[in-house]
């Protein structure tokens, strides 16, 4: 296969109430990551999956709180294998 981390996105993408899917593609790692930080820097979230399918792509979901506010956020994809992605999210309230 010609995928690797690097094809990972979100969509959608700006992102509302309803959430966003992080889409990624799995070759040897077990466990992901996501780390979600404001345009500050701050750590928002983390998310993890640690069941992931192999040689395919692979979602994480999510479904920011209300008391998240609208506005730009880095999305860092981290596979185990030491794959990472950074990902730009619009947060629209």
């Amino acid at each position: 296969s010609h995928y690797s981390i690097f094809d990972a996105y979100n969509y959608p993408n700006p992102v509302y109430d309803e959430g966003t899917s992080f889409r990624f593609y799995v070759d040897g790692a077990t466990n992901a990551t996501i780390d979600i930080y404001d345009v500050m820097g701050l750590h928002v979230i983390s998310l993890k999956n640690s069941t992931l399918f192999q040689k395919t792509f692979n979602e994480i979901r999510w479904i920011p709180e209300k008391q998240i506010e609208a506005g730009l956020y880095f999305a860092k994809i981290s596979l185990s294998s030491g794959q990472e992605k950074l990902v730009k999210v619009v947060l629209i309230r």
